[in-house]
């Protein structure tokens, strides 16, 4: 009788168990685990997008120092010196990174006048445009990050095309840097430190530079290029330089200069630089040698 009491107070807990599940929403349709819209801050974005820029330039810096033979290239054909997968980081931080960052917060910065913030992405990714059409030729843009199941091997547009998006781009942001935002700007700012002034300079001189690049397709080129000379507003001293502001920082996080931090290391340098380079650089003459580094 004990035992059949003992069975009966264990079916009648089980059943308040189960009861009690009933009211838990098991059917979940989006990631807890996941941020969602409504979390987003685009003083984050921006931040991820300045410290992806500069990847970017550093890995595009990589490639170009070996192909002018500043660094070791590996090859001595230059058809074959890369392979395919050598630029997927680039093609990362472009457009997985900055370019889809970009889009995700250009309508909530919008909607929260956050101007600035917009502004400074803007210039960003205008150059990124500029950078891969530079180095690859005609690149996806018109159906690059769409997301649709049927766009996942976008076409490319013309370098004409992609030129013409990012000269647009870098007048909205000019626009936006001459607003007035409701909020704060943003609270870091790795290049200029919020001088907007010098971000405006910028600006026009990408622009300039996107002239210089389609002067030889374009009659309007050279003088959109000389009306911005007459303005005298783009980078004419090094005091508006155009520089990531890297750290001094070692461990956790290494915030130094990748090319400090892989070639000052305990078990030596990582890269192979051009021995002329650095007899050049260094203005050093060994005639004892025979080799005079300055004459070759």
């Amino acid at each position: 009788m004990k035992r059949i009491y003992i069975y009966l107070i264990a079916i009648l807990a089980t059943g308040a168990v189960f009861h009690s599940c009933e009211t838990t929403e098991l059917d979940l349709t989006s990631n807890p685990n996941a941020l969602d819209t409504k979390q987003i801050d685009v003083g984050f974005f921006n931040d991820a997008i300045q410290v992806r820029y500069a990847d970017l330039m550093e890995n595009f810096g990589n490639s170009s120092a070996q192909l002018v033979r500043i660094e070791y290239l590996g090859n001595r054909n230059y058809l074959n010196a890369f392979a395919p997968t050598a630029f997927d980081d680039e093609w990362d931080d472009a457009y997985r990174e900055i370019l889809a960052d970009v889009k995700v917060m250009t309508p909530l910065a919008l909607e929260n006048d956050q101007y600035k913030h917009l502004a400074i992405a803007q210039v960003l990714s205008a150059d990124v445009l500029v950078t891969l059409m530079d180095n690859f030729g005609d690149i996806p843009y018109s159906e690059a990050l769409q997301g649709a199941d049927d766009l996942l091997n976008p076409n490319v547009d013309s370098g004409a095309a992609v030129y013409a998006a990012a000269e647009e781009m870098l007048n909205e942001a000019i626009a936006n840097f001459n607003r007035e935002d409701s909020q704060p700007g943003p609270e870091t700012d790795l290049y200029y430190q919020n001088d907007y002034v010098k971000w405006i300079k910028l600006a026009n001189t990408f622009k300039m530079k996107i002239y210089l690049q389609t002067r030889l397709v374009d009659d309007a080129a050279l003088s959109k290029f000389n009306a911005i000379v007459a303005t005298g507003n783009y980078i004419t001293d090094t005091s508006e330089d155009f520089e990531f502001q890297w750290g001094s920082n070692e461990n956790q996080p290494d915030t130094r200069t990748p090319k400090y931090a892989g070639n000052y290391t305990p078990t030596g340098a990582d890269d192979y630089l051009s021995n002329w380079l650095i007899g050049t650089m260094q203005e050093k003459n060994d005639p004892a040698s025979g080799i005079t580094f300055t004459d070759r």
